[in-house]
């Protein structure tokens, strides 16, 4: 997620360098904001830090959950995902088999 913030902030800086003449500081913080919104919405997993019992999804999604090892522990689809049988530790569930959207999650 910070890459991607990096590198939208770099894109956008390459942008006002070439703009001439350049963009008043509201039009630029404005462009900004909304590509941070955009980052943000376009994350799955509403509770991404520690977890107790349950991930809540923005929209339903196919899943897969990995331990830290990279064994798959827990498959399957919905909105919410009871995770209170996981062990705790650090896991990574991939959404969709043909999106490659990743994300990370620590069960306490």
């Amino acid at each position: 997620m910070i890459k991607r913030i990096l590198l939208l902030a770099l894109v956008f800086q390459v942008s006002i360098l070439k703009a001439d003449p350049p963009p008043p500081v509201q039009v630029i913080c404005e462009q900004v904001i909304a590509g941070l919104r955009q980052q943000l919405e376009s994350t799955n997993i509403v509770l991404t830090s520690n977890v107790d019992k349950t991930l809540k999804l923005r929209i339903s999604k196919n899943y897969e959950i990995f331990d830290s090892k990279g064994k798959l522990v827990k498959k399957g689809s919905g909105k919410e995902i009871d995770v209170s049988d996981l062990a705790s530790g650090r896991y990574t569930i991939k959404f969709d088999k043909d999106s490659n959207q990743i994300e990370y999650f620590t069960r306490n």
